[in-house]
């Protein structure tokens, strides 16, 4: 009788299903896979079609909790019969760490029909990727540069993408093979050192400037293609046809010997097999995924004045090229940029330089990890993208044995081409890098065989990415999961025994100072379980000295899915807290680790200015909320353009209906630098009396402002800067500023 139950359940399951589809309702299906992307590397990736399933008419991805996307990323849409997005961008160093996007499916006649799912998207610092440099054993590496007089940081998610598309095209390489950096302030533009070097149509840099850097051999010797590739460009950079083609004028380039590539890291990098969501109530902290020193918390970003590129003298380039050769590429720069509105990259034309510079009439194709922006090709009409049919199980391999495995034919279906079999297969990292040669495993694309063999080294965790491609160019990817063991149980033996997760590194001490947020995100080699890896893929849990969870009244906080602490500490909370991690694996083993947090008294320092805003807020709600606290100082934050809230001291929380009190702690107090406060002023509230539209939208949703305050302190007491209010058009008891913003005016 109970198997005749589940029977029928399972039945009625699979018809639900069916009609679900065949009604069109909008569900989820496979869902978004968690992916990653390299600081500086192009980020080009499109949601599955099979992610969802129904009649979909438009997606909408934002970050998780926010009404945006990442600052660093962009969506784009692409043409078709059906709605099809791809996220694109170039993530810079303070975008390292995990990025989560939600992303929603609409359909229906108006939009009644919806599905969400939230997935990863890890950026990596280039330290972490698991690679071995391509040159031999403590070899340097040959890197070419070209400065761009562009800055990094101003440049939109799509204008950082051209850059790196369109120097890609120019040479002719994959757009893996080059990374994006900005400049440092005073960074000469040439290396002194180098190896070859020559100007671009621009002799200094009227910005901070960027790099577009690229591996062209080992130690000082150029191969063959990279050669022909510095020939054309040391023509193009000087006439200007590089620069009309990127956008951005062309202050010069070099290649040098670098350091060799970092080695393996001692933990492989993987995907966690239970997806992370972070918490939509709490504040969304963005920041790097690990710190340089363990309770060090960053330090302040300083920009200076831009130096003038130093004169080089030009050098001469090799001019032995492959036979066969030819060269003329010609440009049109009314067409080098792409119609982003249509999602399509343009670079239709092709530039062409004078004789002498020439170029291998063909190279060999690169694989790809995702579709990259290319030129628009015309398809065929009614073509299918292939579709995943079949996920690959996890594979076991074992350190010191021969492995080998042949991709089954039933994983990928294509409408037009069928199954595996004639689909081209492409085989890279979860950072979307080539496999080394001399990796432990390697890819046979003819045979579609995986083959291994691992040593003791190799033992832990990792994800790879499989990519099909059909005849037209349309792909789909999956996740390889492949786990390295040291040994196989024998089939007749019972299962091993599972191992407890161990501690690492303990967390020791935090330091916390009154007023300040504190952010502590849990380090990644905290905690370390044989079966499921490091802390990443643990679950912990904050509990207090006694072992007791800590209630939502408390100044600290713990969000265990993003792994991080945070806080903000008062008087009352001085001076030493002592606290539990717990870390628990899959098959619910622990192990504890216990910290301090010790908070330090707040600076004895004199305050030139109090700022503060009165929010309508219950008072007494809002006092045992921690995380509405941090959030209103990420907010402030990000009104005064600041990273996180660093340079903000909060001073008191007060009751009318909420009154938020902070600092500038970065400002000087003699003499009293009036004319920085006029601009801090000038971002809560205009010269008509009335509080800035920015500050109103950056508050919104979770706060109401009714009223912004400034009192000058100290020595600016008597610098014509008198106290001033000034009050919200939602707060009917005051609707007007006090005082004249025109007594701080300096004209």
């Amino acid at each position: 009788m109970a198997a005749g139950s589940l029977l029928w359940l399972a039945v009625a399951a699979a018809l639900a299903t069916a009609l679900a589809a065949d009604s069109g309702e909008v569900r989820r299906q496979w869902g978004v896979p968690d992916t990653s992307i390299v600081v500086g590397r192009l980020f080009n990736f499109s949601i599955p079609a099979d992610a969802f399933q129904g009649h979909v008419s438009k997606f909408q991805v934002v970050e998780a909790g926010e009404d945006r996307l990442p600052s660093w990323l962009s969506l784009v849409e692409e043409k078709g019969s059906s709605p099809l997005v791809r996220l694109v961008g170039v993530p810079l160093q303070g975008d390292v760490g995990p990025h989560y996007l939600a992303v929603k499916a609409i359909g229906g006649t108006h939009g009644e029909s919806q599905a969400q799912d939230v997935f990863s998207v890890e950026v990596l610092d280039e330290e972490r990727i698991a690679t071995r440099g391509p040159c031999g054993s403590g070899d340097p590496i040959a890197v070419a540069v070209l400065t761009v007089d562009a800055d990094a940081n101003r440049e939109s998610p799509e204008a950082r993408a051209q850059l790196l598309y369109g120097l890609a095209k120019f040479l002719g390489f994959s757009t893996k093979e080059i990374t994006l950096c900005p400049m440092a302030p005073g960074e000469p533009a040439y290396d002194e050192a180098a190896l070859l070097a020559g100007a671009g149509n621009s002799r200094q840099r009227h910005t901070q400037g960027l790099r577009l850097r690229w591996r062209v051999g080992c130690s000082s010797d150029v191969e063959a293609a990279h050669a022909a590739a510095l020939a054309r460009l040391e023509t193009a950079a000087r006439d200007s046809t590089l620069a009309k083609l990127l956008g951005h004028s062309i202050v010069g380039w070099h290649s040098s010997a670098a350091a060799a590539a970092v080695e393996a890291s001692e933990q492989p990098i993987a995907t966690p097999e239970t997806r992370i969501v972070p918490t939509m109530a709490s504040p969304m902290i963005g920041g790097h995924s690990s710190h340089a020193h363990r309770h060090h918390h960053g330090d302040h970003v300083r920009h200076g004045v831009i130096a003038p590129s130093p004169t080089l003298t030009m050098v001469t380039l090799p001019t032995a090229l492959p036979i066969g050769a030819h060269a003329t590429i010609a440009t049109d720069s009314a067409n080098a940029h792409c119609d982003w509105l249509g999602g399509e990259w343009c670079f239709e034309a092709t530039p062409t330089f004078g004789p002498g510079i020439v170029e291998p009439t063909s190279r060999p194709p690169e694989p790809s990890l995702s579709p990259p922006l290319q030129p628009t090709v015309t398809r065929k009409p009614g073509n299918s993208r292939p579709m995943l049919n079949k996920r690959l199980q996890k594979l076991i391999v074992t350190a010191g044995k021969v492995w080998s495995y042949q991709i089954p034919k039933d994983v990928f279906l294509d409408a037009e081409d069928g199954d595996t079999r004639n689909l081209k297969l492409m085989f890279v990292t979860s950072a979307g890098t080539a496999i080394e040669p001399r990796s432990w495993i390697q890819f046979d694309p003819e045979k579609q065989t995986l083959s291994a063999l691992p040593l003791d080294d190799n033992i832990g965790k990792y994800t790879f990415i499989l990519e099909a491609m059909d005849a037209e160019g349309d792909t789909v990817q999956d996740m390889v999961e492949i786990n390295v063991y040291a040994s196989l149980p024998a089939s007749s033996a019972p299962p091993l025994e599972n191992q407890a997760p161990t501690r690492r590194n303990p967390i020791g001490q935090i330091n916390a100072t009154v007023g300040e947020i504190l952010r502590f995100i849990i380090p990644d080699d905290t905690f370390y379980d044989y079966e499921d890896g490091s802390t990443r893929y643990l679950a912990l849990s904050f509990l207090s000295a006694d072992g007791v969870q800590l209630p939502q009244t408390s100044w600290i906080q713990f969000n265990p899915r993003t792994q991080e602490l945070y806080g903000l500490p008062l008087d009352v909370d001085i001076p030493r807290h002592e606290f539990q991690m717990v870390a628990q694996d899959s098959a619910g083993a622990t192990v504890t680790d216990v910290f301090v947090v010790l908070v330090q008294p707040r600076a004895q320092m004199k305050w030139a200015v109090e700022f503060s805003l009165h929010l309508k807020e219950d008072f007494e709600a809002f006092s045992r909320n921690i995380s509405r606290k941090v959030l209103v100082a990420w907010k402030l934050a990000q009104l005064y353009g600041d990273p996180d809230p660093r340079f903000i001291t909060v001073n008191t929380i007060s009751q009318g209906s909420v009154v938020y009190a902070w600092t500038n702690n970065t400002l000087r107090y003699e003499p009293c630098p009036t004319e920085t406060i006029l601009q801090l002023m000038r971002r809560l509230v205009h010269d008509n009396q009335t509080l800035t539209q920015r500050l109103i939208d950056e508050m919104r949703p979770e706060f109401h402002v009714l009223k912004a305050d400034t009192m000058p302190l100290g020595l600016c007491m008597d610098k014509g800067l008198p106290p001033y209010h000034c009050c919200g058009s939602g707060n009917s008891s005051c609707t007007h500023c006090t005082t004249s913003w025109r007594n701080y005016s300096t004209s």
